[in-house]
């Protein structure tokens, strides 16, 4: 059984937390930098994003999928940003 119902048109609300509930902006330039991946999420994928809530350790979407690709769409932008934000962290030590 799929954990979540796809399919071309649906709304989603999306939130993702760090696990260890330490910051994940932990200045302005990452929640630019966040919205960048935002703007190329949604170009690479063809999905609508109604509403975004950057909070510092967490974030929020309202998202509508035309082509039923949440995961995809979503995985990309996670797995982007946190590629981002590792490399920030590692060159500031």
């Amino acid at each position: 059984m799929a954990l979540r119902i796809d399919f071309p048109g649906a709304f989603y609300h999306v939130m993702n937390r760090e696990n260890a509930g330490t910051n994940i902006f932990r200045s302005e330039r990452d929640r630019e930098k966040f919205l960048e991946y935002v703007g190329e999420m949604v170009k690479r994928h063809g999905i609508k994003v109604h509403t975004v809530c950057l909070m510092t350790a967490h974030y929020h979407f309202l998202i509508e999928t035309p082509h039923a690709n949440l995961s995809r769409a979503i995985k990309w932008i996670n797995v982007g940003y946190c590629v981002y934000f590792n490399r920030k962290g590692k060159s500031a030590i």
